[in-house]
């Protein structure tokens, strides 16, 4: 397929190691938060949250099976904002897997003509309720972290986590 105009690439020369770190600093600030905020007449949601949910219908209950790595996190970028919006979903998903479960066992309890394990008690895995695996971990790196943002972002979760030294992707 061809397109009308060329491709164009842009040139990220805030990640010189040339260019002045006070100001690399501002430009992934920028960056994060065109990526964190939703402007109303443009969007209906942030763009962060709009990957969030994409990762989310992509990869279905598949997803508690990764570890997502921002290998360009700058400031943050939209990576804290996509593990709050992720693993507030798993975690909804999980309570609601639980409640759903806990009528389960509470309408075979009712009902005598249905016993759980064939005496009429309910089984050692009608309580399992193993759903603190359901989080998924985020991973921030960059080839010029920005620490003081990551260690603020990682404050607010236990599920997102940085790598201090420089990664050049």
């Amino acid at each position: 397929m061809s397109l009308p105009i060329p491709r164009i690439h842009f040139y990220e020369i805030n990640d010189q190691s040339w260019f002045p770190p006070f100001l690399r600093e501002k430009v992934q600030a920028a960056l994060t938060l065109l990526w964190t905020t939703r402007f109303p007449l443009v969007q209906s949601l942030a763009p962060a949250s709009i990957v969030a949910r994409i990762l989310q219908s992509v990869l279905g209950p598949a997803i508690r099976e990764y570890t997502f790595i921002d290998f360009c996190s700058g400031a943050g970028g939209p990576t804290p904002k996509l593990e709050r919006e992720v693993n507030k979903a798993l975690a909804l998903e999980s309570i609601d897997k639980y409640h759903a479960k806990k009528q389960q066992i509470s309408n075979r309890r009712k009902d005598a003509t249905a016993p759980a394990n064939g005496n009429g008690k309910p089984t050692d895995h009608d309580h399992d309720n193993d759903y603190s695996s359901s989080s998924v971990d985020f991973i921030l790196t960059d080839i010029f972290p920005h620490i003081p943002s990551w260690k603020l972002a990682c404050s607010h979760s236990a599920h997102l986590h940085y790598i201090p030294s420089p990664i050049n992707a």
